[in-house]
């Protein structure tokens, strides 16, 4: 199953690449209704799990992938060479 080019349904986890300055970060990872995901780093030692109070609201996903891409890779990756 595919959500977008960079985003699919594989050995019981969604994968998906977040693109920040030029570098792609590949993750696998799981997803609860009100935006709880757990991702794993596929080229990364790094696992990042958010919570929240958001249950069944449709705006949950994509707060969490702001997050991702705007805040929490950019902090983790810093110093970093892939």
């Amino acid at each position: 199953m595919t959500i977008s080019k960079d985003e699919y349904y594989g050995y019981l986890f969604w994968n998906k690449t977040y693109k920040i300055n030029d570098v792609d970060y590949e993750v696998y990872y799981s997803s609860g209704n009100g935006g709880n995901r757990i991702f794993i780093f596929k080229d990364q030692p790094i696992v990042i799990v958010i919570t929240s109070t958001a249950y069944n609201t449709p705006q949950a996903h994509k707060q969490v992938d702001k997050i991702m891409q705007g805040y929490l890779i950019p902090a983790v990756s810093q110093g970093q060479e892939k």
